[in-house]
């Protein structure tokens, strides 16, 4: 066999052995590629926008739509219903899933996002609308769990309204603002209660008088328990 020979039969060799291995790495990379769900604590406090006095009493009916990550991990739908104590403060608690790969772990940009009505969330067959604000934080996840930062805020509020309606598929956008004067967020990065990696997001939300009488109004269900107690005291 001439040397000629020889060599094109190894550079074959090779080549097949480094196709294997491209191909190879290929499909472990594909494999590699999951969806990653962290939780995510939001500890909310709710203030006059002019005077930066707490606002109490104050429903923001958060999306739930995330993860429980519970055992088994269900999905959470409809609106939470707390609201604000005497210091303007609650606590909403959320999850944050994005598609990453353990071969690529370079690609840290983050973009939680969470969404509230400053009262009760609307009812089928209404007609009153109600503000919604959809709150997005962007930011690259640090490689050390230490640090705090600022993220990159973006706010959409419209009105929304009863998905009957057919006008922009149920919102309604309003002007936008300026989003420091209607919130403030930091990260930091720590652990939920049940000791997994979360996202730690203490928010300042700034509200104008109207906002305030919109998220302290009682919701349908309060209304009529009011009504049922004053019949029952009438009633005496």
């Amino acid at each position: 066999m001439s040397r000629i020979v020889k060599w094109a039969l190894l550079a074959m060799v090779a080549l097949a052995v480094i196709g294997g291995v491209v191909a190879f790495g290929a499909m472990a990379f594909v494999f590699s590629i999951g969806t990653a769900v962290i939780p995510v604590e939001v500890d909310v406090s709710v203030l006059d926008r002019n005077t930066r006095a707490p606002v109490a009493n104050c429903l923001l009916a958060f999306e739930k739509g995330g993860v429980n990550l519970g055992r088994p991990a269900t999905i959470d739908y409809g609106q939470t219903t707390e609201r604000t104590d005497a210091q303007g403060r609650l606590r909403h608690a959320t999850s944050h899933s994005y598609v990453g790969s353990m071969f690529w772990p370079f690609d840290r940009e983050r973009d939680p996002a969470i969404r509230f009505y400053l009262g009760e969330a609307p009812h089928l067959g209404s007609t009153e609308e109600v503000e919604s604000w959809r709150v997005g934080l962007r930011f690259d996840e640090p490689w050390t769990s230490s640090t705090e930062l600022v993220p990159v805020i973006e706010v959409q509020r419209s009105l929304a309204h009863e998905e009957t309606r057919t006008r922009s598929g149920g919102f309604e956008p309003l002007p936008s603002e300026p989003a420091d004067r209607m919130l403030r967020a930091v990260v930091r990065f720590g652990t939920s209660e049940d000791g997994r990696e979360a996202y730690l997001i203490p928010l300042s939300v700034f509200l104008d008088a109207q906002q305030i009488r919109a998220c302290q109004a009682p919701t349908l269900d309060e209304g009529e328990s009011r009504a049922v107690a004053k019949r029952l005291l009438r009633g005496r």
